[in-house]
């Protein structure tokens, strides 16, 4: 495993030729996913890699290749109560958030039989955008001068599993967000997506005041898109006659759960047939339960049952029509019943990925 400072990095991207740069391109598009070596990094465009294999004669799942520079580290800790072999990796940002300007760009490679996770500490927070001028100033050869932008592509392999489990999005009060993230999968690879936004920062009252978030999640296997999915939301005036907070209603949390592959696809069956009903039941009698409050007098006095809304949908291939995994939609009034949704949904991948994610930390942003 190789971890190089920013100025190696620097000093291999300006190094590469044009035919160089087009070549690696090619080969990271290519449908066969023969995992070939990834080119260096390359400024404002790619952050940090991250490679995974599994390795050994148990089979455990290591990173082999890790790089990253600002605004993002790449933390790879070592748990010995993992059992499941599986390699977590979190996805750190400087400052613990996105200034406007910033532009993190991922790229993934999980080989044959490996299975990575990619988690956060936290929330990421994405901060409010500064006056078209100081945007400028303080970065004048950023992408997303006017705006903080997220990318990632990731390779995985035959019988590998990438499991992309993160805190939720939070946008402050006049920023601006845009997220890509594509999966190319062969045939046999396995994917987990949960991608989710909070309204803002609940204790300073801001609710969907961000200028713009876009969000596209694109899976394709073998080349052929399976899935893409597209996200705006956007306080315009001028071509809009309602705000984000009008349209959300009273909804606090959103958000996207896919799972693809066969290593997910008894999983996705059981949400999109068994599971996801009495679960979203669930929810909702707790929800219920939580309304209840007693007066003075002892009596117990229903209040308006906050809002939860989940619903979920088979995935096929359409060239064959055969079963490929499901999506599920989910929104919240309260970010802890969106937590606790998220994780009854996952806790059947513990066996794969080792523990459950949500667990150990703080739930932070909407309430």
């Amino acid at each position: 495993m190789a971890r190089d400072g920013d100025e190696e990095h620097e000093a291999a991207a300006a190094a590469v030729s044009p035919q160089t740069a087009a070549a690696a391109a090619a080969a990271a598009a290519m449908t066969t996913l023969a995992l070939t070596p990834l080119h260096p990094l390359r400024p404002f465009e790619d952050c940090g890699l991250l490679e995974v294999a599994a390795t050994g004669r148990d089979g455990r799942s290591e990173a082999t290749r890790v790089r990253a520079r600002y605004p993002l580290k790449l933390l790879t800790p070592r748990s010995t109560a993992n059992a499941s072999h599986s390699l977590w990796a979190y996805l750190v940002t400087f400052g613990g958030g996105l200034l406007a300007g910033d532009h993190v760009g991922l790229r993934v490679d999980v080989h044959p039989a490996a299975t990575a996770v990619l988690a956060t500490q936290a929330s990421t927070k994405v901060y409010k955008k500064p006056r078209s001028g100081v945007a400028a100033a303080a970065a004048p050869m950023a992408p997303a001068a006017t705006g903080a932008a997220q990318t990632m592509h990731a390779r995985v392999a035959s019988r590998a599993l990438l499991a992309v489990l993160p805190e939720p999005i939070v946008c402050y009060a006049d920023s601006t967000y845009t997220q890509t993230q594509v999966f190319e999968l062969s045939h046999g690879g396995s994917v987990v997506l949960l991608d989710w936004l909070l309204s803002g920062r609940a204790a300073n009252g801001e609710r969907w005041q961000f200028a713009q978030y876009r969000s596209r999640n694109v899976v394709r296997v073998d080349g052929h898109t399976l899935f893409s999915d597209h996200t705006l939301l956007q306080n315009d005036e001028e071509h809009s006659l309602t705000t984000v907070a009008e349209r959300m209603g009273k909804a606090h949390v959103t958000g996207t759960l896919v799972l693809v592959g066969p290593a997910v696809q008894q999983l996705a069956a059981q949400l999109v047939h068994k599971t996801l009903p009495p679960l979203t039941e669930h929810c909702f009698r707790a929800c219920r339960n939580a309304a209840q409050q007693r007066d003075a007098t002892g009596r117990e006095t229903a209040t308006p049952q906050p809002f939860f809304f989940a619903s979920a949908s088979a995935l096929e291939d359409a060239r064959d029509g055969a079963a490929a995994g499901c999506v599920i939609r989910f929104m919240a009034e309260s970010s802890a019943d969106a937590y606790v949704f998220v994780q009854q949904c996952l806790q059947p991948l513990q066996p794969l990925i080792g523990h459950l994610p949500f667990t150990g930390g703080t739930q932070g942003g909407a309430a």
